[in-house]
């Protein structure tokens, strides 16, 4: 891998995500939890990320809400 991987996106959207997934991950994980971040070129030599936590979750039946502006699940209305 190398030390810097070029990558061609909408610099403000790009940013906007990292930031939500790595706000929301510290948010919803417990303290003492573990958050990891990684970073790679997968195939084709895109860049690949990952932000993973031992946090509450996302239950199945409500993935679908994913990408509605503002929802929260019932656990992270309770949560915060």
């Amino acid at each position: 891998m190398p030390a810097s991987l070029p990558v061609w996106a909408d610099s403000v959207r790009a940013q906007q995500v990292l930031h939500n997934l790595v706000s929301n991950a510290i948010k919803y994980t417990p303290v003492g939890g573990v958050i990891e971040i990684r970073a790679w070129e997968g195939p084709g030599g895109f860049a690949e990320i990952t932000v993973t936590d031992n946090g509450i979750g996302i239950p199945p039946e409500e993935q679908a809400h994913l990408f509605e502006k503002f929802y929260r699940t019932r656990a992270g209305r309770r949560t915060t």
